[in-house]
């Protein structure tokens, strides 16, 4: 647990701040605190303790992502 705020007020300032990528990993395993994090933004959820691949995997999808997003940027600046 964080002091100050939970999980799901730092994703949405994380979020908010900088648009990153935000893999939530806790001890929470109901469907409600899923859904909780994707409300809030959250691109992943893993709960503890990960399974051997999973935070790995999970990383590497959202790097190909922002590679990705990266390579569309100068377009959507052409296009503009």
């Amino acid at each position: 647990m964080m002091e100050g705020m939970d999980g799901y007020q730092a994703c949405r300032q994380i979020k908010k701040l900088s648009g990153s990528h935000v893999i939530m990993l806790t001890s929470k395993t109901s469907a409600y605190n899923r859904v909780k994090a994707r409300i809030a933004g959250c691109d992943g959820y893993i709960t503890k303790p990960p399974q051997d691949t999973e935070l790995r995997d999970a990383v590497t999808r959202f790097l190909a992502s922002a590679s990705r997003e990266e390579r569309m940027l100068p377009a959507q600046t052409r296009l503009a």
